[in-house]
């Protein structure tokens, strides 16, 4: 594949490079149906924001070593320290990808899945200083399996997402982006 720059087509570049990241030269790039304009994406970035708290007061309580739902459910489960992590993590990135957009990427990453990793990693991290918590390299790995698979899992609701709004005719192109063409 040849690489074209925006300045060499006479029109609709932003158009056809956002065509050609899609891998499918001869559409337009639909704007999935979660955009923040829309009741499902401001329902989205409320939830996200919701799980955030969440997660905050279960990292909150296990740090202070005070009872939380969370922790004691945790607790409960066989295996449930390491499902914990998988889960909380990875419905947290997928969470925080869905509502930051798929616009929002380093490279072909969704921004969330690095935001989400780094705070992760954070928290992880900031075990090694409290007396009370460990400094644990499996539930690093199980946070990793969490985070990459919502990574995955969210790169597969964009393409449905595009796929469905390209073929119920929903689908915008850059225009409605405020894009500008050639």
């Amino acid at each position: 594949m040849t690489s074209v720059s925006p300045e060499a087509m006479p029109t609709g570049g932003a158009q056809a490079i956002r065509s050609l990241a899609m891998h499918d030269p001869g559409r337009v790039d639909p704007q999935p149906s979660l955009d923040r304009s829309t009741w499902a994406g401001r329902l989205i970035v409320l939830v996200a924001v919701g799980f955030g708290v969440f997660m905050a007061s279960v990292i909150y309580a296990a740090n202070a070593d005070i009872s939380h739902p969370g922790v004691t459910l945790v607790r409960w489960l066989p295996y449930g320290d390491k499902v914990g992590h998988v889960g909380l993590w990875g419905l947290f990135t997928l969470l925080v990808n869905l509502a930051l957009g798929r616009r929002r990427r380093l490279g072909r990453i969704p921004l969330g899945s690095v935001l989400t990793s780094a705070a992760m990693t954070v928290e992880e991290l900031s075990q090694a200083f409290l007396s009370n918590r460990t400094l644990d390299a499996a539930d690093y790995g199980a946070n990793v399996v969490g985070i990459v698979a919502a990574t995955v899992a969210t790169l597969a609701v964009w393409r449905w997402l595009a796929r469905r709004a390209t073929a119920t005719g929903r689908g915008r192109g850059p225009e409605a982006d405020g894009a500008v063409s050639g």
